[in-house]
């Protein structure tokens, strides 16, 4: 079986993965893929290496570069292990991912507000100026490149609003658990 988590920058895609590794998943953030490949570029890593490589994997043919990276960290049998990938932010990217694997993917959508989002990104402080202007153009980039068409086709929409980390992962367990799982594991 294979999940994929989607979500807006901030959503809380990271913690929901956290939280499928600790029922026993294979995890993976494609964010790692996306970081991997500029440590092999010998780039820094900042917002614009960040942006700049995240892209390459959205133009025509990086797609599936993407998906076979996923799957190759992931490892196992999608026929046969729970595999959870974190992150996917188009629909090309989903299709390469049933195409190569010949399973559907299950997708949950993590969803929070404006608001919400941007108090983790200030909290996650992953890059010097993640403030509401950053959060605003990431927001675009990703429309741009497909994730609301991604959002609109999720199976399930998880709302986070109001939680704090514990309740959310808390939650968000027994929401897999008794939606998606459903006696698979």
């Amino acid at each position: 079986m294979i999940i994929v988590i989607v979500g807006m920058p901030c959503a809380g895609k990271t913690t929901a993965l956290s939280v499928c590794k600790e029922l026993g998943a294979r995890a993976v953030a494609s964010g790692d893929i996306v970081r991997d490949e500029i440590a092999v570029r010998g780039l820094p890593y900042n917002e614009r290496t960040d942006r700049e490589v995240a892209g390459i994997f959205h133009e025509a043919g990086g797609e599936r570069v993407l998906v076979e990276r996923v799957l190759e960290r992931a490892g196992g049998n999608p026929k046969k292990d729970l595999i959870v990938i974190d992150g996917l932010r188009s629909a090309v990217q989903l299709k390469e991912l049933k195409r190569m694997t010949g399973v559907k993917p299950v997708v949950i959508a993590i969803e929070a507000s404006f608001e919400q989002r941007l108090k983790r990104c200030v909290r996650r402080h992953r890059f010097a100026h993640e403030d509401k202007a950053y959060l605003t153009s990431r927001d675009k980039v990703e429309g741009q490149r497909g994730l609301a068409e991604l959002l609109a086709k999720a199976d399930y929409k998880f709302d986070t609003e109001g939680m704090n980390e514990v309740t959310f992962k808390r939650e968000f367990k027994a929401f897999v658990e008794k939606m998606v799982l459903k006696g698979k594991m």
